[in-house]
């Protein structure tokens, strides 16, 4: 099995993830309508929330608690600037996983054309850090932050891969 170059694993994961990019670009655009026509339209909300909390309430009185529907009826009934900070926050959450999708199908791409050890890669595993920093400070993923950490520490080794990349290609 071969991991880089043209039918490669790295071209299977570029492909792959050119499609997950289309995929969460569809289901954000779609979940940002819906979610901005339920939270917005009082008669939409009431009609598909009032149905939607029946059977919530059902459920929970199985449960042991009943702090979740307590939680989610606080919020339906919250005024409308609390409603309105969830779609620029999941609008951006959504934008970050976009430019990290894509930003990765680069790096693949580029392992696909047989470039490894390149300041390009290195650049696009920096800008894949930061990005991946924001989005796990912004979902509180502890586990997302440390593989930013780590990604960081491999752009060092690929900047360091390119330097040595360079040499070897200047050296007759």
């Amino acid at each position: 099995m071969k991991y880089l170059g043209e039918k490669s694993i790295s071209s299977a994961l570029a492909l792959a993830l050119r499609l997950a990019w289309h995929a969460l670009l569809i289901g954000s655009v779609l979940g940002l309508l819906v979610a901005s026509v339920v939270l917005f339209s009082d008669k939409i909300s009431d009609r598909f929330l009032g149905s939607f909390l029946a059977e919530f309430r059902k459920e929970l009185e199985l449960s042991v608690s009943g702090r979740d529907m307590a939680d989610w009826e606080n919020f339906v009934v919250k005024s409308l600037p609390l409603r309105a900070l969830v779609l620029p926050y999941f609008a951006a959450l959504s934008a970050l996983l976009l430019m990290i999708l894509s930003r990765t199908r680069l790096v693949f791409e580029n392992f696909t054309k047989n470039i490894v050890f390149d300041t390009r890669n290195a650049a696009l595993l920096s800008k894949i850090s930061k990005l991946n920093i924001v989005y796990s400070l912004l979902v509180l993923n502890l586990a997302s932050l440390l593989i930013s950490i780590l990604l960081f520490i491999l752009c060092e080794v690929f900047e360091k891969g390119a330097g040595l990349q360079e040499d070897h290609d200047l050296t007759i």
